[in-house]
C-alpha cells in the first residue's frame, strides 16, 4: 500500500504483481491494482503507477468493481491519465453522462464539442464535479482538467458559459484554482490569463511541479523562499527521544499508557516525520500539528497507527481541526443528515468510513441515522482505541466489527459503527 501512496517506485509494483497485472489489492475487495491506482487522491500527485500498469497491459475497463477506470479516471480530472485509459481502450463501450462527455472533451482539448455540448444550455460548464476526495472537493471541475492540459481555447469557452475563472480558489487554499493547476502542470500564459492567484503562489505551483524557469518568472525570489520553507518543515533527528518523553510526562495511570511507554522503548526508526517500529505493527506520525480544545495529554498519542505502512487510520489525527459546527459540513459530508448538532462538538477522530466522532465535555459521540449518540466516555474512548492500536488493529474497523474488547471497554454503542 505504500508503494500506491508514495506512487512508486512503479517497477517495485510490478514486480510485485509478477504478471497478474489485474490481481485485487486488498484484502476485502476484488478492487484491482490499476483500480486502486485511481483515481489519484491529490491534484497535483504523480500518475506514474497507473501509467505503468496501463503501459504493462493491465484491463483498462474493469476495475473489479463499479465504476470502470474509465469512469475514474474522469474522475480525477488529469488530462494525461485519462488520455492513458482511453488509448488502452478503456472508453469502449462505456456510457458517458453529458457532464462527463463534457470532461473528456476537455482533457483532450476538444473546443468544437465543449462549445457543441454547451450550447443547448441544459448542460452547466461547471456539471461535472470531481469527487477524488469525496464530497466538497468540486473544483475538479473541467475548467480544471483545461488548465492543467493547458488547452487555453477549451478554458476561454468553459469560461465564456458561466464557470468562474477562480473556481475553488479559497475553498480550500489555492490550491484548487485553474490558474494554480495551469502553474502546476507547467502552463504559465494560461495561469496568467486565468487569474484570481498571486504571482507568489503561481510560483509555489510551478516550482512544485518542477517547472523551475516557470517559477521565477513568477517570482524572482522564489528560489530562496523555498529554501526558507524546507528547512521550517524538516523534522528533527531526535524524534523518537523527544516522543519517549512526551509520553513520560503526560503519563495516564492506566495499563494501555503503561504498554505504550514499554513499546516506545523497544527499538524504532525514524522517516522523516514518521516513526517505525522494527519488529511490530506499529507506527506513529509525528508531524507538528497539535491537538485544538482538548486535553493536552492527547498530543503523546496522535498519529499513533496499527500498521507499518503509511496507510491507514491513525490515532486523533483530526483534532487540529478544532470546533465543529454545521460549516464543518463541507470536510464531514455525514453531517448534513443530522438534524442537529450539539453546541460544544471538537473533533477528536474519524471512522474508517470518515464520519467524524466528536468530543463534548466528558462524552464521545458518532452519528447514528439524523442524530448524534453518546459512545463512551472520552477516557473509555480513548483506552479502546490505544488498546485496538497496540493490538494491531484498527479501531474504527477491525475492533469495532469484531466486537474486540466490548464488555472490557464498556463501549455500549458499539454496534452505530458496525
Amino acid at each position: 500500500m505504500r508503494l500506491f501512496i508514495d506512487d512508486g517506485p512503479a517497477e517495485r509494483v510490478l514486480a510485485l504483481l509478477d504478471g497478474d497485472l489485474n490481481a485485487p489489492v486488498l484484502h476485502d475487495s476484488p478492487l484491482t491494482a490499476l483500480g486502486y491506482a485511481m483515481p489519484r487522491h491529490a491534484p497535483d500527485t504523480s500518475i506514474r503507477i497507473a501509467l505503468a500498469l496501463l503501459r504493462a497491459g493491465a484491463d483498462p475497463v474493469n476495475a473489479g468493481v463499479e465504476p470502470s477506470i474509465f469512469t475514474r479516471a474522469l474522475a480525477s480530472g488529469l488530462p494525461e491519465l485519462v488520455l492513458a485509459v482511453a488509448e488502452a481502450g478503456g472508453a469502449k463501450g462505456v456510457k458517458l453522462t453529458p457532464a462527463q462527455r463534457l470532461m473528456f472533451a476537455s482533457c483532450r482539448g476538444d473546443v468544437k464539442e465543449v462549445q457543441q455540448l454547451l450550447a443547448s444550455g441544459k448542460l452547466k460548464a461547471t456539471a461535472f464535479k470531481g469527487n477524488t476526495n469525496g464530497t466538497g472537493h468540486e473544483f475538479i471541475t473541467p475548467l480544471v482538467a483545461a488548465a492543467r492540459g493547458g488547452h487555453t481555447d477549451v478554458a476561454r469557452a468553459l469560461v465564456a458559459k458561466g464557470c468562474p475563472p477562480t473556481w475553488g480558489s479559497g475553498k480550500w487554499g489555492p490550491g484548487g484554482a485553474p490558474a494554480y493547476q495551469a502553474a502546476l502542470f507547467g502552463h504559465g500564459d494560461l495561469a496568467r490569463e486565468l487569474g484570481g492567484v498571486t504571482d507568489e503562489v503561481l510560483a509555489r505551483a510551478a516550482h512544485k511541479g518542477g517547472h523551475v524557469e516557470l517559477a521565477r518568472s513568477f517570482d524572482p525570489a522564489i528560489d530562496a523562499r523555498i529554501r526558507v520553507a524546507s528547512a521550517r518543515v524538516s523534522p528533527p533527528a531526535d524524534l523518537i527521544a523527544t516522543w519517549r518523553r512526551e509520553l513520560a510526562a503526560n503519563r495516564q495511570p492506566w495499563p494501555e499508557w503503561a504498554a505504550l511507554e514499554t513499546i516506545a522503548a523497544e527499538d524504532w526508526t525514524q522517516d522523516g516525520f514518521m516513526l517505525v517500529h522494527a519488529s511490530r505493527p506499529l507506527s506513529v506520525d509525528r508531524r507538528p500539528e497539535k491537538p485544538a480544545n482538548l486535553r493536552a495529554w492527547i498530543a503523546a498519542l496522535t498519529g499513533l497507527r496499527p500498521s507499518r505502512e503509511r496507510t491507514g487510520h491513525a490515532l486523533f489525527d483530526s483534532v487540529g481541526l478544532g470546533q465543529v459546527t454545521r460549516a464543518s459540513e463541507s470536510f464531514w459530508p455525514d453531517l448534513g443528515h443530522v438534524d442537529e448538532i450539539p453546541s460544544g462538538c471538537h473533533a477528536l477522530t474519524q471512522t474508517a468510513s470518515g464520519a467524524p466522532v466528536l468530543t463534548r465535555g466528558d462524552d464521545v459521540l458518532v452519528i447514528q441515522g439524523r442524530e448524534f449518540v453518546r459512545l463512551a466516555s472520552f477516557e473509555v474512548f480513548v483506552r479502546y482505541a490505544l488498546h485496538c492500536a497496540l493490538e494491531g488493529k484498527d479501531w474504527s474497523r477491525d475492533g469495532v466489527r469484531t466486537r474486540f474488547a466490548y464488555d472490557r471497554y464498556e463501549l455500549a454503542e458499539l454496534t452505530l459503527l458496525d
